[in-house]
């Protein structure tokens, strides 16, 4: 009889810590650490250019709003296309929208870049 090998046995010889998880845990890491090190400093900043307490609130709220509204059309969007450009694109959104608050001169631009 003919011996059929599971999934799990050929799947053995692949190794977990290649380069591109490497590459990929690194990119994780730092997008996600600038996105929570904005989000405590946000609040301050929006202050700081001439925002009311409550003001400032509703913004940060409004960056927790929109990573909410984006993340189920993110995963629509990495099952229907390539996960490698969804994340490339992704990034590069995440890192326009980052820069941004730092230049922006007045609320509205803050608002704009959310």
């Amino acid at each position: 009889m003919t011996e059929v090998k599971s999934n799990l046995e050929t799947k053995k010889d692949m190794k977990l810590w290649n380069f591109n998880f490497i590459a990929l845990l690194a990119i994780n890491t730092l997008t996600f650490m600038a996105f929570y090190l904005v989000f405590p400093l946000l609040a301050k900043y929006t202050s700081n250019l001439g925002a009311s307490l409550s003001t400032a609130g509703i913004i940060v709220g409004l960056f927790s709003f929109t990573a909410l509204l984006i993340g189920p059309f993110g995963g629509v969007l990495t099952d229907r296309t390539s996960k490698k450009y969804v994340m490339i694109i992704g990034t590069f959104i995440n890192g326009i929208a980052t820069l941004g608050y730092g230049l922006s001169p007045n609320i509205t631009f803050i608002i704009f870049f959310e």
